[in-house]
């Protein structure tokens, strides 16, 4: 076991960081600590849909995931992997407008 340089936890690891750090500071500019702050800052919670989520829980579809701007990669926030992948489908397939219209959302 080593301690990750970036976050200071202890881990089974190869290189220098974890893959939590490296994952994150590679795509957001976040190590683990980052991330689990916002995390809290949102009580634990989705984002979105208020639903619990638990950071770091396995593969994507069990834990909260980092949502970012896919035009500019700033983070929004925490969301459950339902939100997340709704989020970034129709960023990037359907115009909101459209989408607004088509709820009646005015």
């Amino acid at each position: 076991m080593k301690i990750c340089k970036h976050c200071g936890e202890e881990h089974n690891m190869r290189g220098l960081s974890c893959r939590v750090c490296k994952d994150n500071l590679y795509n957001y500019n976040m190590n683990r600590n980052d991330v689990l702050t916002l995390h809290e800052s949102q009580n634990g919670k989705c984002a979105l849909c208020d639903k619990e989520v638990k950071m770091f829980n396995g593969g994507s579809y069990k834990s909260g995931n980092v949502d970012h701007c896919h035009k500019n990669g700033t983070v929004r926030g925490i969301l459950c992997h339902q939100c997340n992948t709704f989020v970034g489908y129709m960023e990037n397939k359907v115009p909101f407008y459209k989408l607004k219209s088509y709820l009646g959302v005015a």
